[in-house]
């Protein structure tokens, strides 16, 4: 088997373990059980389960804030708080809906875990994204302080995770006849317009 299949079966087994019984509880016995290699394998590929959980992170949130920034050098000179908040917000459900459905219950996982390492690396790799973002809501409310955009920031990727993570289960299960909660785009402009009105709330 060539490397490149081999690191592919350790991810993809990784991936799977991570999301179903969390980092913590995941061992490489585990993971290496399941993708049929050896532990030189993911020492050489990865070296060690840390590194493979950034790289599989990594592999889904730099192609993801690269389509951010492109949105966001896309929108008009006359933009809104909502532009800005759908350039945030569709590529992550456009990305990890379809191609990446386990990392968001990973990252889930991580959270409630407290995987400090974790959040360090994510922070990271968001930072970019993170400035431009916060420079435009500024651009469109220029009353809000940065600290309060950063909080108001962190209610919507937690919402975010939530509708990756349950899509609308409890709402399904109060009204099974709302047959519009079945729908990715009603669902979509549904969480657009909640956290564009938490960063427009005063």
């Amino acid at each position: 088997m060539s490397g490149s299949k081999t690191k592919q079966k350790i991810l993809s087994a990784a991936q799977e373990l991570f999301a179903r019984n969390g980092y913590a509880n995941t061992s490489l016995r585990q993971i290496t059980s399941s993708a049929e290699v050896n532990l030189a394998a993911v020492n050489y590929h990865f070296g060690g389960k840390e590194q493979l959980l950034f790289e599989m992170v990594g592999n889904t949130i730099r192609p993801l804030n690269a389509e951010r920034l492109r949105r966001l050098d896309k929108l008009s000179n006359e933009y809104s708080t909502e532009d800005v908040v759908r350039c945030f917000l569709e590529p992550a459900i456009d990305i990890l809906s379809k191609e990446n459905c386990d990392i968001p219950c990973i990252l889930g996982q991580a959270h409630r875990e407290q995987n400090r390492a974790l959040q360090e690396f994510i922070a990271d790799e968001v930072r970019p994204v993170a400035a431009r973002f916060i420079d435009s809501i500024h651009q469109t409310l220029p009353h809000l302080d940065t600290d309060e955009i950063l909080a108001r920031g962190e209610f919507m990727i937690g919402s975010l995770l939530h509708v990756l993570h349950s899509q609308t289960a409890v709402a399904r299960s109060l009204a099974p006849t709302q047959q519009r909660l079945n729908d990715n785009s009603f669902i979509t402009e549904q969480l657009i317009k909640f956290c564009t009105a938490g960063f427009c709330n005063e």
